[in-house]
Formats: structure tokens, C-alpha cells, sequence
């Protein structure tokens, strides 16, 4: 965890390193009025450490479903695609699912947690109304899904 960079009077940031494929970081935004936000996107896994903070928001990768994600792969095996089945395979291996993005969600303090934005949402392997139900039914915390191309909903 890196020490407390001040972006404004009343905001400051630190980055943590994060699981991937390729160097990536996450980052906790703490404001003056003691709130915060957990901002982790293209990783497969935070380290524990980071549970036991009380984060106001939560934004965190939910790339894909795992069944959506097996079922196109085994398509494109089938079909002798072996550019898709790298991308699959590398999409599995690096990225947060829906099943992972639960875990950690679970693992965490969420008693002060006022939302949780899901993002990173791959376009062929996601859907979008399951993995909003699913972390909004599993956590009763408002839930949103974050658009590749701005908006939430």
C-alpha cells in the first residue's frame, strides 16, 4: 500500500498492487468527510489485508460468467479458433467472475458499504441483469452496473 497522495484538500488516494497478468494496481479513495471508495478493476484477486476496511463504495470487476464464458470457449474449440480460445482462456485466468467478485465482496467489511458498482463487464460472456440481481440479492447494498461506454444503470 502505497502512503496517502493528496489529489485535492479534501481527497486523497493510495494504490495497492493487484493480481493480473500485467503490473495493475487498485486504489482507495479516502475524502475528508471519511468516506471512501475501492476502485479494483483488472485483477483476479485482492490480497486479504484489504477485507477489513469499511469502504462507502465499492467499484470491482465482474468481468464475465463463468458458464457464459466456458460455453463460448468450448464453441470456439470446437470451431478450431485457437486466437478466441487464448482470449478465453486468458479472460478466465485473469479476470474477476461474478463467482469471484462474490468471494471477495463476502470476505469484506461491508457494514458501512453504501454501494457496489460493478464494472469491466466483458461484451460476450456477461450478463448484465444477472450479475446486478445476483450482488444486490447476495449483499442488500445498491447495486449498479458500470457501461464500457459511460452511464450506469
Amino acid at each position: 500500500l502505497t502512503a496517502p497522495y493528496t489529489l485535492a484538500s479534501w481527497l486523497k488516494v493510495r494504490a495497492f498492487r493487484v493480481e493480473h497478468d500485467v503490473p495493475c494496481y487498485a486504489f482507495i479513495f479516502m475524502t475528508s468527510d471519511k468516506e471512501s471508495l475501492l476502485f479494483m478493476t483488472d485483477t483476479r484477486y485482492i490480497e486479504s489485508k484489504y477485507f477489513n476496511y469499511k469502504y462507502t463504495y465499492i467499484m470491482i470487476e465482474c468481468n464475465h460468467v463463468r458458464k457464459q464464458l466456458e460455453a463460448i470457449m468450448d464453441k470456439a474449440i470446437l470451431d478450431g479458433n485457437q486466437g478466441k480460445v487464448f482470449k478465453f482462456k486468458r479472460q478466465a485466468s485473469y479476470h474477476l467472475s461474478l463467482a469471484g467478485a462474490k468471494k471477495i465482496l463476502k470476505n469484506m467489511d461491508l457494514s458501512e458499504t453504501k454501494g457496489i458498482f460493478l464494472m469491466h463487464l466483458s461484451k460476450e460472456c456477461c450478463n448484465d441483469a444477472l450479475i446486478k440481481a445476483e450482488i444486490q440479492e447476495k449483499f442488500n447494498i445498491p447495486t449498479f452496473v458500470c457501461y464500457r461506454n459511460g452511464g450506469i444503470n
